[in-house]
């Protein structure tokens, strides 16, 4: 079985070794017990009784309560074992105050310590009382963070290579929006609408659009692939472009594909279009996710420079940045990391992607902009301190590679 699958059941077994260690009578002991492990299986039971793991055919509701629950069963672990350590120094210093009592004790008006075994199981009760309560309402705020509608941050980016033709251009960037379970009509409309509002010249959907099937149902009940109808109301000067992610070819592929294409989305598999602006051009590519199989060579291949043409590369996940600058790209357009959900998960999400997380990066002479997304994908639903986004993107000509933050 994939280690996706067995990992979780290490917490879970440890945690129910605690319950077991418990003072509790044995029928709550035995469903204490239980409960870790059966919360542990959240992936087995969505891709054995809803048919899959990226976007399962089940309802939000209990989706997001699956979620929740695995997620506080994980944060209660990781409360216990910083518990457990903060006892351990308990501990060692009680066992060096014991020394010193005992040379102290001629003294009539020496303190008495209290037993190590009843300090000890105080100060766990006292844990575990605030452990749990605190990472249920953690969990529950970073769901509802996870699923609500994505924010707009907007950016001017300075680029010393850009035409003058070109200052001024307008994207949005959007990437990750794992259209499925969790996906509702409002959040859907409310996104399009603010994107149409900002009028860009250019919409880019950086890949992991869609979970699941078509036909399977979202948070409102409705097939997932009418809920994409919403993104033909999707405007932009120049079009809307979108390269592929991981997520497009664990899922219906050809289907999907349809459906966003009838939408008006262009997906660039490993190629190259020209946006003529005025005497300037915009050169847009995309490369396909590795997981295709189908990744081919840079787009721009055979793309000479010119002083009157930019060119922008979309590519889902950050991680091959360094060598898409050397072909050729000036600014490069990723999702894939989700920001790093949380604090903590920032760090590994780093280490696999050749430390892009989220946010502005300058590599090898190119801008690369790794967007937190606009959602995230229904195994583990969780933001705490990244809110999902669309990143409203304005080029500048400018002296030097650098980056300010605007008001949308």
């Amino acid at each position: 079985m994939h280690i996706l699958f067995l990992a979780p059941i290490l917490p879970a077994l440890w945690l129910a070794y605690k319950a077991f260690r418990s003072p509790f009578p044995l029928p709550l002991r035995l469903v204490l017990m239980l409960l870790p492990i059966g919360i542990s299986q959240i992936y087995n039971i969505q891709h054995r009784l809803f048919g899959s793991l990226a976007g399962p055919n089940v309802s939000a509701t209990l989706l997001e309560v699956q979620i929740w629950a695995f997620a506080t069963m994980i944060l209660v672990f990781l409360g216990l074992v910083v518990l457990d350590l903060a006892r351990l120094c308990l501990h060692a210093g009680t066992a060096f105050a014991r020394k010193r009592q005992k040379r102290a004790e001629q003294k009539k008006d020496a303190p008495a310590l209290a037993s190590r075994r009843s300090f000890l199981a105080g100060s766990t009760a006292l844990g575990v009382g605030l452990v749990v309560p605190g990472a249920a309402l953690l969990s529950g705020a970073g769901v509802a963070n996870a699923t609500a509608t994505p924010i707009v941050n907007a950016w001017t980016v300075f680029l010393p290579t850009l035409p003058d033709e070109l200052d001024g251009t307008r994207l949005v960037q959007l990437a990750d929006l794992h259209l499925g379970p969790l996906s509702s009509r409002r959040n859907m409309a409310t996104l399009i609408e603010n994107i149409n509002d900002l009028e860009p010249d250019l919409v880019c959907l950086c890949g992991d659009l869609a979970d699941g099937s078509p036909s399977w149902r979202c948070a409102d009940n409705i097939p997932r692939g009418r809920l994409a109808e919403l993104f033909k109301n999707l405007s932009a000067g120049h079009g809307v472009y979108a390269c592929t992610g991981n997520h497009e070819y664990y899922s219906d592929y050809a289907s999907w594909t349809r459906i966003w294409k009838e939408q008006g989305v262009r997906f660039l598999h490993n190629a190259s279009v020209t946006l003529p602006l005025g005497r300037a051009s915009l050169v847009l590519g995309g490369l396909d996710d590795p997981v295709s199989g189908t990744r081919g060579l840079a787009p721009f291949a055979g793309q000479e420079d010119n002083a009157q043409s930019f060119r922008i590369l979309l590519d889902h996940r950050p991680g091959e940045a360094m060598a898409n600058a050397k072909a050729g790209a000036q600014l490069q357009l990723s999702g894939h990391t989700h920001g790093g959900q949380c604090p903590g998960l920032a760090r590994a999400i780093a280490r696999a992607n050749a430390g892009f997380v989220r946010g502005w990066y300058e590599v090898d002479g190119m801008a690369l902009y790794v967007t937190t997304g606009a959602s995230l994908w229904p195994g583990f639903a969780l933001r705490l301190g990244v809110p999902a986004e669309a990143a409203l993107i304005t080029l500048r000509k400018g002296e030097r590679l650098r980056h300010t933050r605007e008001t949308a």
